[in-house]
C-alpha cells in the first residue's frame, strides 16, 4: 500500500468512527434499533481497506463513547460489537462460504453477549438471569392488581399467580436458545446489510443469499441427528440440567427448520407469482399462527433431506 492509499484509508477509518459514534448515540438515546447496525461501517472498512483499520477503527469509537457516554457504555460497545465485526471481515476476505460465515459470526455474537452478561454481573452484583426474573415478577404484579378488580375468586386467583410462574420459569429456561437466534438475527441482518452496501459501492465478488434461497448444509440433518441423541441420552441418565438442555436444544432445531421452510414457502410464492398484498397476508399467518408452525418445520425438514428447489448451499 502506498502512501496516497495509506492517507485515503486512514482518511475513510476517521470517517467510519465518526459515523459509527453518531449511529451508536442515535440508537443509545433515539431509536434502539439503530444500535443493531452499529458493526456494519467497520465491515465495510475492513473489506474495502484492512482489518487493523477496522480494529482500530472500533477501538478509537468504543473508546469516544466511554467519554461521551460513561465508561461502562464503551466497554460494552467495543467486547458487543468488536468481535462480530472483526470476524465478518477475517471471514469475508478469507472468501468463506455464507452458511460458514453466519455459524461463525452467530456463535461469536453469542459469545460477546455471554461476556457481557457476565461482566455487567460481576460490576452490578446481580446476575443477568436475577435481573429479568424480578422484572417478569413485577411486570406480572402489575398485571395481577389489575386482574383483582374483575371479581375473580381465591381459586382463580390462585390458578393465574400459578401459570404466571410458570411462564416466568420457562423464560428463564429457554434463555440461552432465545439468545442464540437473537444472535442468528443480527448476524443475518448485519450480513445483509454490510453485502447489499459493499455491492453497492462496486464490490460484485459478496454474495449474501436471499432469504427464499436459505438451506442449510447437506450434513446438517446428520448433525441434528447427532445432536438430537446426545441430548436424549443426558435426558434419559438425567444428567445436568437435562430437562433444560432438550428444551433449548429442540427450540433451536425446530427454529432452524421453521426458517427453512419458511423460505421454501416464499420461494413457491416467488415462483407463482403471488400477489405481494396476498404474499404478506399467507406469511404473517404462517409466523403468528401459532399451529403452523409445526407444518412448515416438517417441509423444512423435507426440504433438507430432497431439495425441493434444487438449491445449492453458497
Amino acid at each position: 500500500m502506498n502512501l496516497n492509499d495509506k492517507t485515503k484509508a486512514i482518511a475513510e477509518a476517521g470517517m467510519i468512527t465518526a459515523l459509527t459514534i453518531i449511529l451508536a448515540l442515535i440508537g443509545i438515546n433515539i431509536f434502539s434499533i439503530v444500535i443493531l447496525l452499529y458493526p456494519v461501517p467497520f465491515i465495510i472498512l475492513g473489506f474495502r481497506r484492512n482489518l487493523r483499520y477496522s480494529i482500530l477503527s472500533i477501538i478509537v469509537s468504543s473508546f469516544v463513547l466511554g467519554i461521551l457516554i460513561d465508561l461502562l457504555t464503551g466497554i460494552f460497545m467495543l467486547l458487543l460489537f468488536g468481535p462480530l465485526s472483526i470476524a465478518f471481515v477475517y471471514l469475508l476476505n478469507k472468501k468463506e462460504k455464507s452458511y460458514k460465515v453466519l455459524i461463525v459470526t452467530t456463535l461469536v455474537f453469542f459469545g460477546s453477549i455471554l461476556t457481557v452478561i457476565l461482566l455487567s454481573g460481576y460490576i452490578f452484583g446481580i446476575s443477568f438471569v436475577e435481573h429479568m426474573e424480578l422484572s417478569l415478577n413485577r411486570a406480572f404484579e402489575v398485571q395481577l392488581e389489575m386482574i383483582k378488580n374483575m371479581s375473580l375468586t381465591n381459586y382463580e386467583m390462585s390458578k393465574i399467580k400459578s401459570m404466571m410462574d410458570m411462564i416466568i420459569d420457562y423464560m428463564i429456561a429457554i434463555l440461552p436458545a432465545s439468545l442464540i437466534i437473537f444472535s442468528g438475527f443480527i448476524a443475518y441482518l448485519n450480513y445483509l446489510i454490510s453485502g447489499a452496501v459493499l455491492r453497492k459501492i462496486g464490490n460484485r465478488d459478496i454474495h449474501v443469499p436471499r432469504f427464499k434461497y436459505f438451506k442449510m448444509p447437506s450434513n446438517a440433518i446428520l448433525g441434528i441427528l447427532v445432536i438430537f441423541i446426545s441430548t436424549w441420552l443426558i435426558k434419559y441418565f438425567k444428567m445436568f440440567y437435562y430437562q433444560t438442555i432438550f428444551l433449548n436444544v429442540m427450540i433451536i432445531v425446530l427454529f432452524i427448520l421453521f426458517i427453512q421452510g419458511l423460505a421454501v414457502l416464499v420461494f413457491y410464492l416467488d415462483k407463482r407469482k403471488t400477489n405481494k398484498f396476498i404474499k404478506a397476508i399467507i406469511l404473517v399467518l404462517s409466523v403468528m399462527y401459532i399451529p403452523m408452525w409445526l407444518l412448515i418445520s416438517f417441509i423444512g425438514f423435507v426440504d433438507s433431506l430432497i431439495n425441493f428447489r434444487k438449491v445449492k448451499v453458497s
